[in-house]
């Protein structure tokens, strides 16, 4: 049985219109890093001619819970009012909060296939959902027999209307630019393309891991890596990443240099266990 979402398919463009295929592949890779996944594989094939035959992204996050699909899968506006592409203001997780990246598959291909298993009371349990670019409104959803025991989810495109060169030449490229600084915080994180890490050391300028203060009062130390960045990492702006002795994310903000237009993208990223106690952050 097919479940309505509470806006119309064309509705759905209009709000998701600030979307090109670009920024919209990247919301599924987000939505994965958003499921607790360490690792996104992306996997294209095409023709002798270039046009894609395959073109799916994996992740091994904990899936999707069939329970929950109508929580998961109905958008939670109904506004026409475009959604902002924007990055998280002093945390780098929830990426995906608006819950409409599973829709911009429109802007690339006719077509969205997941195929998700997920853990629930010890129990897998694997679903698979179908979306078409003409009822973006309504999802199909089924259980299937899986024997899988690891949880993840999988989402293959169909009659895809980019070619190979855009695969390479502009997707590729925009991923770069827009994980780089996040793969950097995350360095247990990873992207893969063909089964190649995804390298983005072609966007780095400038790159100095060495800098550790000290701080003898506490007898606290801080280790501070500067990256100057090549080109703009989108929604991200130049910001200082707060990290724990646990090499998490505590906080995050805007650095002193971040002006408008000045072409100098940069991240600093600032370790140490004087950041355990978040409170420390805001004293």
């Amino acid at each position: 049985m097919a479940n309505n979402v509470n806006i119309t398919s064309e509705g759905i463009k209009k709000v998701l219109k600030n979307y090109n295929f670009s920024n919209a592949f990247a919301e599924y890779i987000w939505n994965g890093f958003d499921a607790k996944a360490d690792t996104v594989h992306i996997n294209y094939q095409s023709d002798e001619l270039g046009k894609l035959e395959l073109l799916e992204i994996t992740d091994n996050g904990y899936g999707i819970d069939f329970n929950k699909l109508n929580q998961k899968f109905k958008p939670f506006y109904e506004s026409e009012k475009a959604i902002e592409i924007t990055s998280p203001k002093h945390t780098s997780s929830m990426h995906g909060k608006n819950g409409v990246g599973r829709l911009t598959f429109f802007t690339f291909a006719h077509n969205a296939k997941w195929l998700s298993t997920h853990l629930n009371k010890n129990k897998y349990s694997t679903c698979l959902i179908t979306i078409n670019v003409d009822g973006l409104n309504d999802f199909k959803p089924e259980i299937i027999d899986n024997d899988s025991d690891l949880t993840g989810t999988t989402v293959s495109f169909n009659n895809v209307q980019i070619s190979i060169k855009d695969i390479e030449l502009v997707l590729i490229p925009f991923l770069k630019r827009e994980f780089c600084w996040f793969l950097e915080l995350n360095k247990d994180f990873k992207i893969y393309v063909n089964n190649e890490l995804l390298d983005y050391s072609d966007n780095i300028v400038d790159f100095d891991d060495n800098v550790v203060v000290e701080y003898p009062k506490s007898n606290t130390s801080f280790r501070i890596k500067y990256i100057q960045w090549k080109e703009s990492l989108h929604k991200e702006f130049s910001k200082y990443y707060f990290i724990n002795s646990e090499k998490k994310e505590v906080y995050k903000d805007h650095t002193t240099l971040n002006k408008k237009g000045d072409e100098y993208f940069h991240s600093v990223y600032i370790e140490s266990e004087f950041f355990n106690d978040s409170g420390n952050l805001f004293s």
